[in-house]
């Protein structure tokens, strides 16, 4: 507990048990056509005929004649994305609507959120609700996602008790971030694949809130569950783990930044044209940070974490710890029009790219989609820029560039195909149809049980993001001295208040200098340079660098900041092994090894 607030590592049920957050209900439902689609054998002739635009679009596409008989089947994966379907979405809020916690002696829903799939679900959503209840007026029911312009107003009076809207639609603004203790049902209406985002999501819902039944407080929270991420998270216990990204910008600043942070190791610094490569994501990263203007509310919320990043020199060297900040604001960069299928088409490749330097990443459906991509190209070759890199086109179909492609080479194919997809035919995910077919839904008893604890990493990396002001890590940050107390205090925090020593372990496994726990905080938290140059000057009496031993000194921070320490015996080693250390720092060389071992000692 933090002055009676609960921290990181204090999972819900505890928080619960101490009185200091609501538990929730889990309504668990399943909706035929989300679940299984539906056969066109099974629907009514009016079902039939409302199929029959999409059909004759579809039909389009395919080089069809119009007058020639075409239907199929409604597979699950394009409902509420190409297919959106009224009668689940009435179904639904019906549901919300009888079986929701209420307010004002049962006159009105509690406050009420609806995470909905994408901003076309959840303008249908509210359209729907407002057919369903008109007595309610326009403002009872009300989107709040990116694309509306006073999203946050709206917010604002959300979080009211008194005002309107009770129930509101979101697109990801209100996963997070926003503090609403009225909140009594939480309605998930998209799945979540995500376990840090969807313990997220369910606090929206833990808050106390004194009196709001008249007399009675708030003792719990209802979560309707419509497509099944309780059963996800009780089998897949920590979830899977994509980039935490939403829009494309998001998506796209995202990749880039998994990209740089994994160029910086020795291995592709070495290479010139991943070093180029590295320089020009970081450039592009560091450029969107530093466009966002302090005019906005909400930037100026964030300015703690911005603004050490508008110096290009904050980027030299990302720690996990800035990569996960610079994830956390990625939501307010500005998001200039651009081509979007060239935008999409960017994703594609630095998935590639990200695969090529993270073993942890799979893009075969990336490289699916290129190769499906380029072979649609080919067949445009009557457009003058389409014939220009037909070459490349032909290129990417080839095994053999695939076998011996490199990350230079992916680049170069998405410079040059970028500005070219958006010729190819309206794809039907661009298109979207609004159906009517009955759908038939049931209610679980009980959901399976989820445990919202978050993994190891994730409790440090919040606890280091939470704990700014300790005196232990300003040291480690400052370079200063470390006491045996110190030790033992981190070794206890690691070791047993945010796990245990076989989380840490296996954390660690594989690192150098892993029994150092402060070494440790150094890989996630990353070092500060201006410091520890500042430490170097002082042993060699503030004389002036050459510019090469600026750059070997440069080496030795990299290595400190990958590995959180270093010893001189390491300078017999690889990468560092590479230089002239003797030659370059002459007289200074004695102050050099001063330096490493100060570096060393004061975690010691």
């Amino acid at each position: 507990m933090d002055n009676g607030v609960p921290n990181y590592s204090y999972d819900l049920d505890e928080a619960v048990r101490d009185g200091y957050l609501c538990p929730y209900k889990t309504l668990q439902y399943h909706s035929k056509i989300m679940e299984r689609g539906a056969k066109w054998d099974d629907l009514s002739e009016k079902e039939r005929e409302e199929l029959e635009r999409p059909w004759s679009y579809e039909k389009g596409l395919a080089g069809i004649d119009p007058d020639e008989d075409y239907h199929r089947d409604i597979i699950p994966q394009e409902i509420f994305k190409y297919l959106f379907n009224t009668d689940t979405i009435d179904k639904v809020l019906m549901e919300l609507m009888e079986k929701g916690l209420k307010v004002k002696s049962g006159e009105e829903i509690g406050k009420t959120i609806i995470f909905a799939m994408n901003h076309h679900h959840a303008e249908l959503i509210v359209e729907r609700f407002r057919i369903l209840y008109p007595e309610k007026g326009d403002g009872y029911c009300q989107l709040i996602d990116n694309y509306v312009s006073y999203a946050k107003s709206l917010i604002l009076e959300f979080e009211d008790p008194a005002k309107n809207p009770q129930v509101a639609v979101s697109v990801d603004m209100l996963d997070t971030g926003i503090d609403v203790p009225s909140v009594l049902n939480l309605v998930f209406f998209k799945c979540v694949k995500s376990k840090i985002k969807f313990m997220q999501m369910i606090g929206r819902g833990t808050r106390l809130c004194p009196k709001i039944f008249g007399t009675e407080d708030k003792k719990e929270f209802y979560i309707f569950d419509w497509c099944g991420n309780f059963e996800y998270f009780s089998v897949n216990s920590d979830g899977a783990t994509p980039v935490n990204v939403k829009s494309l910008t998001e998506r796209l600043f995202a990749l880039r930044l998994d990209i740089a942070f994994a160029l910086q190791s020795a291995e592709h610094q070495e290479q010139e044209e991943n070093r180029r490569l590295h320089d020009g994501l970081k450039n592009i990263l560091h450029g969107q940070v530093d466009s966002l203007s302090m005019a906005r509310i909400d930037v100026r919320a964030h300015l703690k974490t911005i603004e050490p990043y508008r110096d290009r020199e904050a980027w030299v060297c990302l720690s996990e710890l800035d990569v996960a900040e610079l994830k956390g604001i990625a939501h307010l960069l500005p998001r200039p029009k651009e081509n979007e299928a060239a935008k999409k088409f960017d994703v594609l490749m630095l998935y590639l790219q990200l695969e090529m330097v993270d073993s942890t990443v799979k893009a075969d459906n990336s490289r699916a989609s290129v190769i499906k991509i380029a072979n649609l190209l080919e067949k445009k070759a009557t457009i003058p820029a389409v014939r220009e890199r037909m070459e490349t086109i032909r290129e990417v179909q080839t095994a053999d560039f695939w076998e011996h492609c490199t990350l230079d080479s992916l680049e170069r194919v998405r410079l040059e195909l970028r500005e070219l997809v958006h010729v190819l035919a309206e794809s039907r995910d661009e298109r979207k149809f609004v159906i009517n077919i009955e759908d038939a839904i049931s209610l679980d008893a009980v959901a399976a049980p989820v445990t919202l604890q978050a993994t190891y990493e994730e409790r440090v990396i919040d606890y280091l993001a939470k704990h700014t002001d300790s005196e232990v890590l300003r040291k480690i940050q400052n370079f200063e001295q470390l006491t045996a107390d110190d030790v033992n205090e981190l070794q206890r925090i690691f070791w047993e208040e945010l796990g245990t020593r076989s989380e840490y372990d296996k954390a660690t496994s594989g690192r150098r200098y892993n029994n150092n726990v402060a070494a440790f905080i150094r890989v996630i938290q990353g070092v500060d340079r201006k410091k520890a140059l500042a430490m170097y000057a002082r042993f060699i009496k503030d004389s002036d660098l050459t510019g090469e031993q600026e750059q070997y000194l440069k080496e030795i921070l990299n290595y400190l900041s990958e590995n959180g320490d270093l010893l001189m015996s390491d300078f017999m080693e690889f990468p560092l092994n590479r230089n002239k250390w003797r030659d370059v720092f002459g007289e200074h060389f004695v102050g050099l090894k001063n330096f490493v071992n100060e570096l060393h000692n004061v975690i010691s």
